[in-house]
């Protein structure tokens, strides 16, 4: 026997996603010509709240013997009311709990993992780490 936890979707966000995270998508527009306009970033949410997950892993394939990378994997945890499909690019802004501190983090979306009561997006920065 399953158990819905989707109307208590409003506490579990408040208590678990401390994050605001913006979503634009690549939209084509039309300029004054008629003529169309590929690649303009639209937003299509904003001030959503989420939850950024961080690992890192090595990357031997770019190892030597002097220098052994570490690459950052950013994951963002979201409620599943937001259809955010892979490719959209996100920004958003993690606070630091402790210190109050503000950090944006910006990237290309990957494919969703959907579960029963949110989302996992991977994200890929567009900086070098």
């Amino acid at each position: 026997m399953g158990f819905n936890l989707r109307p208590f979707g409003d506490i579990l966000s408040n208590l678990l996603y401390n994050d605001i995270i913006y979503v634009l998508r690549l939209t084509s527009s039309e300029n004054e010509y008629g003529a169309t306009i590929p690649d303009v970033r639209e937003v299509i949410y904003e001030d959503v709240k989420s939850k950024f997950s961080f690992s890192s892993i090595d990357g031997p394939a770019d190892a030597n013997e002097a220098n052994i990378p570490i690459l950052k994997r950013v994951n963002i945890h979201v409620s599943l009311d937001y259809d955010i499909v892979a490719g959209d690019y996100i920004f958003g802004y993690r606070k630091d709990q402790a210190s109050g501190i503000e950090q944006l983090i910006s990237g290309i979306c990957g494919e969703p993992n959907r579960f029963d009561t949110h989302q996992e997006i991977p994200i890929q920065l567009n900086e070098e780490n």
